[in-house]
């Protein structure tokens, strides 16, 4: 029992553990689409919005290339 095995290791892992995080999408969850931006195409198909895909694309670089230039605000 493979899985048995591997659910052991994974419980012993997390004994002293306060807080477990999990990608819900790729982890916990099926994604009905190959690659992330399926979805991009599906939405502009859906809902007959030509350009969406490329909008979203874009948009998600810009903000991850503002981001990357934007020091995030302090914890308090």
């Amino acid at each position: 029992m493979a899985y048995h095995f591997l659910l052991q290791q994974v419980k012993a892992m997390c004994e002293n553990v306060e807080i477990i995080s999990f990608d819900i999408f790729d982890t916990l969850l099926l994604r009905p689409y190959i690659r992330p931006t399926d979805l991009f195409l599906h939405l502009e198909y859906l809902y007959n919005r030509p350009n969406f895909t490329v909008a979203r694309i874009c948009a998600e670089a810009y903000a991850r290339d503002t981001l990357a230039i934007t020091p995030p605000p302090p914890l308090s």
